[in-house]
């Protein structure tokens, strides 16, 4: 077990987006795989060594069988069901997505994140009041306050009340600044707001993000190039890159890194739908 808890934290660590530090996703993810694949090795039957082998692919369409077994091996692990109700999601298996998530409300209904993520499924399938009826069944069953700041954020930004969602926003990075997620909500939120100088400055740490916001293209080609491959894991996903490129006249760096992926492709070390996106048909074409 601690060695795959050890995985975990190592991924936890990387630079994607919905990771939380700053070591680059390649080295995270080597470092992650050494001490999942030692854990199962150890004990095939380790649920926790599954899940993860599911995170190093985060919540794509590949974590999906390690996170199903994970769930068969550990069903009392709420964490696990929601991974794989992430899983589920970007495979467009709603209806078990939300029976995943509900299950990880029911194993722990104090932990925020749970309700979050399946407040935002029902949103994303139009059942938007189920979605609200869920997070205010969090607010009147917590004490905590981080969490629940959070929860009002999300609901903010699933129903678009942007002002509501600066706010929280406001609040959570000035009560934890050294967290990365924290800036990211609110330089996203002020980047939506048009007010893109102080969202650059609160990104200046990525410079694929803070290029974007300074509309600085030739920087961000730059940026996005020397992603190499994982342009294709984390890149089209985050503050609209794949478009920008090539709507600023960078068609040919998605066809070279297209080119240099294909590779990897056939080996599905990426998630097919990275690559099926609009932009990538329109600079290959």
């Amino acid at each position: 077990p601690a060695l795959a808890e050890l995985s975990q934290v190592t991924m936890l660590r990387a630079d994607h987006p919905s990771s939380y530090g700053s070591v680059p996703l390649p080295r995270a993810r080597a470092g992650a795989e050494r001490f999942a694949r030692r854990a199962i090795a150890l004990d095939p039957n380790l649920g926790e060594a599954h899940a993860a082998l599911g995170f190093l692919y985060l919540s794509d369409s590949k974590s999906e069988p390690h996170y199903r077994r994970a769930v068969q091996l550990a069903p009392q692990r709420p964490e696990f069901h929601r991974w794989r109700g992430q899983a589920l999601i970007s495979l467009h298996r709603f209806d078990e997505a939300l029976e995943e998530y509900r299950r990880a409300v029911a194993i722990d209904p104090l932990w925020g994140l749970n309700y979050e993520h399946l407040a935002g499924a029902y949103y994303l399938l139009g059942r938007e009041e189920e979605g609200r009826r869920t997070i205010a069944r969090f607010l009147a069953l917590s004490t905590d306050q981080r969490a629940k700041l959070q929860l009002r954020f999300a609901l903010a930004k699933l129903e678009e009340r942007k002002a509501d969602a600066l706010r929280f926003a406001s609040q959570l990075a000035e009560a934890y600044p050294e967290e990365r997620q924290m800036r990211f909500g609110h330089a996203s939120v002020l980047a939506v707001l048009g007010e893109r100088r102080d969202a650059a400055k609160l990104m200046a740490s990525d410079p694929v993000a803070a290029a974007i916001l300074r509309g600085d293209w030739p920087a961000m080609a730059a940026a996005a190039r020397r992603m190499g491959p994982d342009y294709w894991d984390y890149g089209p996903r985050l503050w609209n890159l794949g478009p920008l490129l090539l709507a600023t006249g960078h068609g040919d760096l998605i066809v070279a890194l297209y080119d240099e992926a294909r590779p990897l492709l056939r080996d599905n070390t990426f998630d097919i739908d990275d690559f099926g996106r609009p932009e990538t048909v329109l600079a290959l074409r």
